[in-house]
Order: structure tokens, then C-alpha cells, then sequence
């Protein structure tokens, strides 16, 4: 069913044995993949990693990932923006000054 996560849920709570997940998302924007509490599980379950796919844009180990209330934007393995001189990934952004 399209724009619902019901069988990834499922799927968080099955043992990954080490396994990576691949995710098509088909590159619907109405409704998130997974957040914060299912890719939770699913580590905790023992899967190794997830690869989702939205659109055109490819998630893969080595990618970089820019994101913000906005949106995201993935860079591919090798291609990677120069480090940012500050960021936060715990709470919101902090104005520069």
C-alpha cells in the first residue's frame, strides 16, 4: 500500500542477521520512509544497515548526507562536500555570530 510503512514495522522486528535492508521508495514525498524509532529497531534487531532509494536519489554506505528541515540532499560515495565548519545533529541549528 503506498504511503505506509506498516510492513517495514514488521519487518524492524525480525532478526537481521547482519543483513542490509534495500527500501524503494518509488520517490513519494507525502510521508517519510521510517523515522528515528524503526530505524531503531531495526538496528537493534541485528540488521547491518539500510540502503533506501527515493526517487532518484540513492542512499548507499559511503554516501553523504545533508539534511535539514528543508530536505535532503545525497552526494554518492567519493563525492563529498567539503566538511562544514559547525553543525548539529542533536538538536536544532544554532544561528552563526
Amino acid at each position: 500500500m503506498v504511503g505506509r510503512n506498516c510492513r517495514l514495522k514488521e519487518l524492524s522486528q525480525s532478526p537481521g542477521a547482519g543483513r542490509v535492508l534495500v527500501v524503494d521508495a518509488g520517490g513519494s514525498v507525502r510521508n517519510a520512509v521510517m523515522g528515528d524509532m524503526i530505524a531503531g529497531d531495526f538496528a537493534a534487531n541485528g540488521w547491518a544497515g539500510l540502503a533506501i532509494r527515493l526517487g532518484e536519489a540513492r542512499v548507499v554506505p559511503g554516501s553523504f548526507l545533508v539534511a535539514d528541515e528543508d530536505g535532503a540532499v545525497v552526494f554518492p560515495p567519493g563525492l563529498a562536500p567539503p566538511a562544514p565548519q559547525a553543525c548539529s545533529i542533536t538538536g536544532p541549528a544554532r544561528p552563526r555570530g
